[in-house]
């Protein structure tokens, strides 16, 4: 069993249903004088500062249901609830403590559910009365306070039952019922994103209640090995969680540069509220490097994913897309960063800062087709005009389309419409003269197994010319950009479906 011993700091049990175990069983008794105040939320408050996601823990819908009960959450055990001194029910009272069991919640809410269904009969109604009152009255009490049983009739609550169910009257408020009480905790969202250099994971951390109060890269340990004895100035310090400024959307990180430590804000910045998603998120890292000094500036890494249980897998997206492209419409995101050389390339002069603020359209969209190819198209007015594919067979293209880089010649992308085939692992292309790499991740989410919303993630390098130079140690080698430049493109997508 899992129980969750909380202190209800704010929670007020309220009688909702007239009377007790008296009454006569006869009449369906009316709405209490008093208003019911639904609880505010105060952990989907502070997570909702971040993303527009669902946040529903086990927490969060044990607490609802006992707020929704009122008086009877204790009849159920739901509670040791005393003290209750306001005239509103559902209002918050302080100072109460007691133990939240999510298990006899979810129990409710099931019951509520058997309690709807066309095979749920009289006779199973009354012997389930007989066996538990108490939680026949809280199921309905879920649903609508208008449907309180105060009597003690089985065969009567049985007969009224039925005549709500027939009349349809449980589906509306069992629908609201449950879209309050399905447990989504945002620790079990995985997102793509490219804030690593690279495409690898990253998940919210939660503390018990289900607030966020960290960021981490699952991936950050490998990351960092693959690294190990490259010349590299900058150490991550933060390979663990990093931890959230309280109920605000930034984040904070460390690195370490000559020897001394810096702390850089990273800003979660979502546009799930703007977009309408619920299932997913899309957005970008705002990283500040300028505290680390040299020409680190303000990066703009875009991040993608949602709930699991919420995604539609590609046979399903293939099999919807037979009659028709399937289009979402939304909004792109990204960053551009490049190398490039006045001369022989080193620390001093071969980096240059991000395109400032960002890549950003706000009528890209992505189209699933019924060949399983997905499209992502995004017009850039102070870059180009892109499209990324992702074919069926797991190859990818970047096409430029249009535009001129910003009037910006050192963005030496390949313009070519038949763009070659990329693969996500990496590939030299053009007998080794030239590099070329794509990833391309996106995810498709909805209700019911229908897709609704869809957020994406792209990532593309282009090199013109890679050439192999032996390091100071004439040991090893390593990769250096050719004067021409080199180009590294991180690219987000979310939006709604057409």
């Amino acid at each position: 069993m899992k129980k969750n011993s909380i202190l209800l700091s704010s929670l007020c049990i309220l009688s909702a249903c007239g009377g007790g175990s008296g009454g006569s069983g006869v009449a369906i008794p009316n709405k209490p004088d008093t208003p019911f105040v639904p609880q505010e939320d105060t952990i989907a408050s502070s997570n909702a500062k971040i993303t527009n996601m669902i946040s529903n823990s086990e927490y969060q819908v044990t607490l609802f249901v006992s707020n929704k009960l009122g008086a009877d959450a204790e009849s159920v055990g739901l509670g040791n609830i005393t003290g209750r001194g306001a005239t509103t029910r559902g209002a918050f009272l302080s100072s109460h403590s007691g133990e939240l069991d999510y298990d006899k919640a979810a129990e409710l809410v099931n019951m509520a559910t058997w309690l709807n269904q066309p095979d749920t009969s009289a006779e199973d109604i009354i012997a389930e009365f007989n066996n538990d009152r108490n939680k026949i009255k809280a199921a309905l009490k879920l649903m609508d306070d208008m449907y309180c049983f105060v009597g003690g009739d089985a065969s009567e609550t049985a007969r009224r039952i039925l005549e709500m169910r027939d009349k349809n009257s449980f589906d509306a408020p069992l629908e609201t019922l449950k879209s309050n009480t399905e447990v989504m905790n945002l620790k079990d969202v995985m997102f793509n994103t490219t804030a690593a250099g690279r495409i690898t994971r990253l998940k919210f951390n939660v503390d018990d209640t289900g607030k966020i109060v960290s960021l981490e890269y699952p991936d950050a340990q490998q990351i960092m090995d693959e690294a190990a004895g490259l010349e590299n100035d900058y150490t991550e310090i933060t390979i663990g969680p990093i931890p959230r400024v309280p109920d605000t959307d930034t984040f904070v990180e460390k690195i370490e540069h000559e020897g001394q430590i810096f702390s850089f804000p990273r800003k979660y910045i979502s546009y799930a509220r703007e977009l309408g998603l619920k299932y997913s998120d899309f957005g970008v890292l705002e990283s500040d490097l300028r505290a680390a000094g040299g020409d680190w500036g303000i990066s703009f890494d875009p991040f993608a994913g949602g709930y699991e249980t919420k995604e539609i897998d590609a046979n399903r997206m293939t099999e919807l897309a037979q009659n028709g492209e399937i289009i979402f419409n939304g909004l792109a995101r990204g960053d551009v960063t490049y190398f490039w050389c006045d001369g022989p390339c080193n620390d001093e002069n071969h980096y240059e800062p991000s395109i400032e603020g960002g890549l950003r359209d706000d009528n890209a969209t992505l189209v699933f087709s019924p060949d399983g190819k997905q499209t992502l198209s995004a017009n850039f007015t102070n870059w180009y005009n892109i499209q990324a594919i992702h074919n069926a067979d797991g190859t990818n293209q970047f096409k430029i389309i249009g535009g001129d880089g910003g009037n910006d010649k050192r963005f030496h992308l390949n313009t070519d419409p038949n763009a070659p085939l990329l693969s996500d692992n990496g590939s030299l292309t053009n007998n080794g003269v030239t590099y070329e790499r794509m990833n391309m991740y996106v995810g498709y989410y909805g209700k019911d197994n229908e897709p609704s919303e869809a957020v994406g993630l792209v990532k593309y390098q282009f090199t013109p010319s890679l050439k192999t130079i032996e390091d100071e140690t004439g040991v090893g080698t390593h990769w250096e950009p050719d004067p021409n430049g080199n180009v590294s493109v991180s690219l987000g997508f979310g939006g709604k479906r057409n």
